[in-house]
């Protein structure tokens, strides 16, 4: 029962993530979404600008987000006989400490960003918090 609730959560927010991760189509010409500049900058870029643009509706969306990035990362981990990512355990992340983490691996990785945005969060959290062999 634990593995199917695992999975059904893991379906969930990884079919959340990818609707966010994803570039959203180009509007029409002339028309601009409010807060927003249609570029083609990869979806993890464009995430960090999200959670640093001071604007708190985008900085509770940035929070939604990273919190279901790695509610399913961490519930994916579960499933595995030996974990990548071993996440601190006794008290919760807070999630701006997943958004810096995020938003450091981004900055250093430049080359890196071309994959969907759960890839970059799930490497993110590789390096952040790697398990000790």
């Amino acid at each position: 029962m634990k593995t199917m609730l695992t999975l059904l959560t893991l379906v969930a927010l990884l079919g959340a993530s990818f609707v966010m991760g994803q570039r959203s189509p180009t509007p029409p010409p002339g028309v601009v979404r409010p807060g927003s500049e249609p570029n083609n900058d990869p979806p993890a870029i464009n995430f960090v600008r999200l959670c640093e643009s001071g604007s708190s509706q985008q900085y509770a969306l940035c929070i939604y987000e990273i919190t279901g990035l790695y509610a399913g990362i961490d519930a994916s981990e579960d499933t595995k006989d030996n974990r990548s990512i071993c996440f601190p355990k006794g008290q919760p992340l807070q999630p701006n400490e997943l958004v810096k983490n995020f938003s450091k691996y981004v900055a250093a990785n430049p080359k890196k960003l071309d994959k969907h945005i759960g890839h970059v969060a799930y490497q993110a959290f590789l390096e952040a918090y790697p398990c000790k062999k």
